[in-house]
């Protein structure tokens, strides 16, 4: 990608479910793109810095701070090398996916999805190292300028004592809210792209994205509703699949709860006790997964681990291998599976058969 500020046409080629109208390219995406450019190399900022420095010198600063980070967001997904300017954000889940396919070499597949996402994670968390270094840095340079103090030589006592009590309230007062944002985006974009590996999965089997009205297979809804991706059906309901990433925490069972039937979950869980747990009992925030989902799709080397806890556990439950209960099919799938999967249920109204055992192919 050329370090020149993109034209408009350009820009809503390469953003076409963005589709920014004119208005809003003059008012955020040239702003921001001509503040990054003019940039030093080695230079970083926050968005805090681009909002005050290109966003509100302009027509758009009386809009809120998300619809200017949603602008951010933007150019890095057009430039993703603008991401490394861009020192207390995690790159977008677009440019997580680019960015860990480019590190592995790979295309994302089924054969594929959990190596490109496990390095997805790899590449938020440098950036939160990044960060933190950073912050590190920073706030050294604030003690030592509010203390009057020069790093060199041989400090004496009182003044190294000093020099760490007002860091460490600098600290203090700054670093737990700055680690909370930080996190609170390596959530939000390793979302995104957890949703764009189901999307890429599904077309590479040959399911187009698009309206049902327009002939699409299925679509990515994503945003903060609980339905991430709805695959339509020919000749029934259409499936409804929350996508989760590394954690099922507590919130899974209330989500897939408070879905339209049929459900199923899309997941890279990689907590086999949690998930073998809400499998047969769910959380505080809802029931038990079969209750409202017909198949969870996980890591295949979670399900080996969920078997390994079925002969360890003294219950009887063999939930690696278990149906379900209404579908009479496999409920604990290899996420592997989950794009010819719904190709099939897209075809036929239903998941179809499969043996316990097939996720050791993907091991």
């Amino acid at each position: 990608m050329s370090s020149q500020t993109p034209t408009h046409t350009e820009l809503k080629n390469a953003l076409p479910e963005s589709n920014p109208n004119e208005a809003s390219f003059k008012g955020y995406h040239k702003r921001i793109f001509d503040y990054l450019y003019g940039l030093n190399n080695d230079e970083v900022v926050t968005t805090d810095e681009i909002i005050d420095n290109a966003i509100d010198k302009g027509p758009k600063s009386s809009v809120s701070k998300g619809s200017k980070e949603t602008r951010i967001r933007e150019v890095q997904i057009y430039d993703p090398s603008l991401s490394e300017k861009i020192i207390n954000k995690c790159p977008p889940g677009e440019v997580l996916l680019l960015k860990a396919k480019n590190r592995t070499g790979l295309s994302i597949n089924s054969d594929t999805l959990n190596d490109i996402q496990e390095e997805c994670m790899a590449v938020a968390d440098d950036a939160k190292e990044r960060y933190y270094d950073y912050l590190l840095d920073k706030y050294e340079t604030e003690a030592t300028s509010e203390l009057g103090i020069k790093l060199q030589g041989t400090l004496d006592a009182d003044t190294v004592e000093d020099l760490l009590e007002e860091f460490a309230f600098i600290v203090a007062d700054e670093l737990p809210d700055r680690i909370e944002s930080m996190s609170n985006s390596v959530v939000g974009c390793g979302g995104t792209a957890n949703e764009l590996i189901g999307v890429t999965v599904l077309e590479d089997v040959g399911l187009q994205k698009g309206a049902k009205s327009n002939g699409g297979d299925f679509t990515r809804i994503g945003g903060n509703t609980n339905e991430d991706i709805i695959v339509y059906c020919n000749n029934g309901d259409d499936l409804e699949v929350e996508v989760k990433s590394s954690k099922a925490r507590e919130r899974t069972p209330r989500a897939i709860a408070e879905m339209n039937d049929p459900t199923a979950i899309f997941a890279f869980f990689d907590d086999a006790s949690e998930v073998r747990s809400q499998i047969i009992s769910g959380t505080s925030m809802g029931s038990a997964w079969p209750e409202n989902s017909v198949a969870a799709y996980v890591k295949p080397k979670t399900i080996e681990e969920v078997k390994d806890l079925d002969n360890q556990k003294s219950d009887g439950r063999s939930i690696h291998s278990e149906d379900h209960p209404d579908t009479g099919k496999l409920y604990l799938r290899a996420n592997n599976r989950f794009a010819e999967d719904m190709k099939h249920y897209h075809n036929n109204g239903e998941i179809p058969d499969l043996s316990a055992g097939h996720h050791t192919k993907y091991i």
